[in-house]
């Protein structure tokens, strides 16, 4: 019996029940420290100040959607985060496509879609007025588009070009992300002298003009002290991760009992995830020749194992070398689309393996749903736009960070 409309259909039905728990989150959840302060200190200001001054906060194309959401909706907390949630939407109709396309309609497919997008600190910035929802949408679409198959128009290099340079300009810390991409496309093109012509002229430099006209204003007066947000050792950061995605907010009745075992696994998974992680990265990448990359899932495994190589070596390059705290959060594409790649991909060997991994699968759909559901376990601010009465009864909120 032919179980792709199920398994399509399971996919479809996880993706609109998470958009509409982010819907719920957006609309009803307070101002978090992080959107208070980034609306407060850019969203609230005249767009000349963005050209004086930088911090880490501003993420400057959300800055500007959000401007444009408050000023033609009215402020609020669902319009400063309409933006993001326009770009969950995006995000989740990129991860059904990238899944299709190099898994097929099978078990893995749905455990992919589930791994891409049941993260819950992915979720959460998905439903909050910051940068990183949109860039990950836009690098998840470059990355579709690039696994899809070789460009065939210089319309097609533009549109990757336009893509990487809108991530990039959504939340800078993307930036290692999507030039290692870039870095890996431009590579697949230079045995061909025209196409390597072409991508300099469509790729290269619209991608970085575009970049520059978007970000490179705000970004001009930018010292190093301005990043100082993040983690101070890849260790930490892995730790972080993992802990976030696996107990963070974790209180189902009866958990607390597991919560010790649970702690110890997050310290051993963390312990060996780096490493382990880089090993896999650079046999696959090592492992698939250039000439190689006709099927989706040989572009898949380069494009991802690559950037993923890429990015944690220039974040450790950018942090030792000029004193950066690099924030954690750039390597999240890769390491969501790595971890299905390295799933057997031969369906009929696999079955009892595949209905395991759907039940898991489904399990984890219905853990993380009901843990969206929640309040965010955050110090909150009130939102500026509360009447004269309420503002006056409560004292004003200092600077957190």
């Amino acid at each position: 019996m032919n179980s792709a409309p199920v398994f399509s259909f399971l996919a479809i039905f996880i993706l609109i029940a998470i958009s509409a728990t982010n819907l719920y989150r957006a609309k009803t959840q307070s101002i978090t420290c992080d959107e208070a302060y980034s609306y407060e200190l850019w969203i609230s200001q005249p767009l000349s100040r963005m050209y004086v001054a930088y911090d880490a906060s501003n993420h400057v194309l959300q800055t500007l959607l959000s401007k444009i959401s408050g000023a033609a909706f009215g402020v609020s907390e669902f319009t400063l985060r309409l933006p993001t949630l326009l770009a969950g939407f995006l995000y989740f109709i990129a991860v059904y496509r990238l899944s299709s396309l190099v898994f097929g309609k099978g078990g893995i497919f749905l455990l992919s879609v589930s791994v891409l997008s049941l993260n819950p600190l992915l979720l959460d910035l998905l439903s909050a007025a910051r940068g990183y929802g949109l860039a990950l949408a836009f690098c998840a679409w470059a990355l579709f588009f690039m696994v899809k198959g070789p460009p065939q128009s210089p319309y097609q290099m533009l549109r990757l070009a336009i893509l990487l340079a809108l991530s990039v300009s959504s939340n800078v810390t993307f930036l290692f992300i999507d030039a290692g991409l870039a870095a890996l496309f431009v590579g697949t093109l230079l045995t061909d002298s025209r196409a390597a012509f072409r991508s300099l002229t469509y790729f290269i430099i619209p991608g970085i003009v575009l970049t520059l006209i978007i970000i490179g204003g705000p970004m001009r007066n930018t010292h190093s002290g301005d990043f100082y947000f993040g983690l101070p050792s890849l260790a930490r950061s892995s730790k972080s991760l993992v802990y976030i995605s696996l107990v963070h907010r974790l209180n189902l009745p009866g958990i607390g009992h597991y919560y010790a075992p649970l702690e110890r696994l997050v310290d051993f998974i963390s312990a060996w995830f780096v490493p382990v992680t880089l090993c896999l990265s650079g046999i696959v990448w090592l492992a698939i020749k250039k000439a190689f990359l006709i099927q989706p899932q040989d572009r898949f495994l380069f494009f991802s194992a690559g950037a993923l190589l890429f990015s944690i070596g220039a974040s450790y390059v950018a942090h030792h070398g000029n004193r950066l705290v690099v924030s954690n959060l750039e390597n999240r594409p890769s390491l969501d689309c790595l971890f299905p790649a390295h799933l057997p991909r031969s369906r009929e060997k696999a079955s009892a393996t595949m209905a395991h991994a759907d039940l898991s699968s489904g399990m984890l759909a219905l853990v993380c749903i009901r843990a969206q559901c929640e309040s965010v376990h955050r110090m909150v601010f009130r939102c500026r736009h509360q009447t004269d009465r309420d503002a006056a009864s409560k004292p004003a909120p200092g600077r957190t960070r």
